[in-house]
């Protein structure tokens, strides 16, 4: 009994790591080669999307750094409406 519930735990760390990484931007290809070379196929980066278009002019965020969803990391500005 104890092996199975153990089990359980695992298939739901599994399940939970997986919809972590999708919803972070890792896409499927990307997730099973993860999945089947392990550390050799270690993620480096991942997309970033906001909500606008336009031109990163400030940073707030360094490489390794943990970040929160409620952070505020970058600066963007649509030059589209000054130029257009």
């Amino acid at each position: 009994i104890e092996q199975r519930s153990r089990h359980r735990e695992n298939e739901n760390a599994v399940r939970v790591a997986r919809a972590k990484l999708l919803s972070l931007g890792l896409d499927a290809a990307g997730l099973e080669r993860l999945i089947r070379e392990g550390r050799q196929a270690l993620v480096t980066s991942l997309p970033m999307f906001a909500p606008i278009g336009g031109t990163v002019i400030h940073a707030d965020v360094s490489v390794g750094q943990v970040v929160r969803p409620d952070q505020h990391l970058f600066e963007l500005v649509d030059y589209s409406t000054v130029w257009g």
